[in-house]
């Protein structure tokens, strides 16, 4: 996929649900440094998902995205790559969509919550 794709994927209305999705059951928190912004509203610094692999770019998986602030998206670029914690079973972010609703939304605020307790054991 070219840059110009990758930018018009990320732009696509599909993608801004998925975004939106992801930052609501990360709640509104950045994974690395505890940042929270308080809604979808503007404001200081903004949230973004990252793409922790490109593999399934268009039917990610949950695990393969991560919420940052700005500040942490950034500063990530420039770093060697953390170790990722090993996943479970999980469909892609379209199924969670489109078909589970709700009851993998709460699984997947549960996985938040082991990672980021993970990743605070490699810090």
């Amino acid at each position: 996929m070219s840059r110009d794709e990758y930018a018009a994927y990320l732009r696509s209305p599909w993608w801004q649900r998925v975004r939106r999705v992801r930052i609501h059951y990360a709640d509104f928190t950045c994974n690395r440094c505890g940042y929270r912004q308080e809604s979808f509203e503007p404001s200081d610094k903004r949230l973004e998902v990252h793409h922790l692999t490109y593999k399934h770019l268009g039917a990610e998986w949950p695990w393969e995205l991560e919420v940052l602030c700005e500040d942490c998206h950034a500063a990530h670029h420039e770093l060697p790559p953390r170790p990722r914690p090993v996943c479970g079973n999980w469909w892609p972010v379209r199924a969670v969509l489109t078909r589970v609703g709700v009851q993998l939304f709460d699984r997947m605020a549960a996985y938040d919550r082991r990672v980021s307790q993970r990743l605070a054991q490699h810090r």
